[in-house]
């Protein structure tokens, strides 16, 4: 959250257009973060956020935590909806958020963590994976699925962020959470790309496809997005292709966890497979809901495949040089 929050300054400073909306949904923002946890949020300063990825890193097995958020920065962007009012909302999809690639990149650098050029190679491969699960040919622009996403989110409030359901998604903080402070929280969260909070694992580079989010809570968090959130379901596939090939294999050849992710995202789509199936024997009238439960199941199946075949071909050596 400290990174995210320095990337919104930084564009805040560089660009004062719009200043005032851009200033109130960052306070906004942060205010929405604030209410699910029970610890003040201090956010770091560039100095101090180094001093802790430091820190962290002198005791760390591998550098997969730094890749994921440096995954997470690079794929955020800031003025998405926050459910505060529509006609706040409306003005913060006006907003322009500017580039932060040579920021990022200077961070890698001065971390010694990680090569900045994962940094590109998390943006293209991210891109050509949403257009290639979406079955669009054109270039998407970078967030411009995450930002659809979660004004889906917005409009399909009343339901999806129901207290029971969001804990599913984002953990037990949400506990006791109720109404509008809910909804922005949420939103919040899932515009930014949640992280690891008081050891519930929450969303990040796709882990909710893995049944990550919400601590292992009984109900499918594959199940929730697929009902009412398909468009983020595959931003969430498309993070975790990123992940697979860009971190866990190109990065920290690890075949074994790539291996772990990829058994657990085939058990989650039977899992969805038999779900489509119940509920069309169960009722006819629930089309919509099965359309897109349908829609999910189509962007995991397609996500797998294609994860296959880049682990397949990692494994006997094919050469590769970042997607073309």
């Amino acid at each position: 959250y400290s990174l995210e929050y320095l990337l919104t300054k930084r564009d805040i400073n560089s660009n004062q257009k719009d200043i005032i909306y851009k200033e109130h949904w960052l306070e906004h923002w942060s205010a929405c973060l604030q209410a699910t946890m029970d610890d003040e949020i201090t956010f770091y300063t560039y100095e101090e956020l180094l001093d802790t990825v430091a820190n962290e890193a002198s005791s760390s097995i591998n550098q997969t935590w730094f890749y994921l958020i440096m995954l997470e920065g690079t794929l955020f962007r800031a003025y998405t909806p926050l459910g505060e009012t529509k006609d706040a909302d409306k003005h913060y999809q006006k907003l322009h958020y500017s580039d932060q690639t040579a920021f990022l990149k200077s961070l890698a650098k001065s971390s010694g963590l990680m090569d900045p050029v994962f940094v590109d190679r998390f943006k293209k491969t991210y891109q050509k994976t949403i257009n290639k699960l979406s079955g669009k040919m054109q270039k998407v622009a970078l967030g411009a699925v995450s930002v659809v996403a979660i004004s889906a989110a917005a409009a399909a409030t009343a339901g999806i962020f129901a207290g029971p359901v969001a804990v599913a998604l984002f953990g037990s903080n949400f506990a006791g959470v109720t109404g509008a402070a809910l909804t922005s929280a949420c939103l919040a969260m899932a515009g930014g790309g949640a992280i690891a909070v008081g050891g519930v694992v929450a969303i990040v580079g796709g882990g909710a496809l893995l049944g990550a989010a919400g601590g292992g809570a009984a109900v499918s968090t594959v199940s929730i997005l697929a009902k009412s959130m398909p468009s983020f379901a595959l931003s969430q596939a498309a993070k975790l292709e990123v992940v697979l090939k860009e971190i866990i294999l190109n990065a920290q050849k690890d075949v074994q966890s790539a291996q772990a992710v990829m058994e657990n995202l085939r058990r989650e789509i039977h899992k969805l497979q038999r779900e489509i199936e119940k509920l069309k024997k169960e009722d006819e009238e629930k089309k919509d809901t099965i359309k897109n439960m349908k829609k999910t199941l189509n962007y995991l199946q397609k996500s797998y495949q294609d994860m296959a075949v880049f682990k397949s071909s990692y494994e006997i050596g094919a050469e590769y040089e970042g997607e073309e």
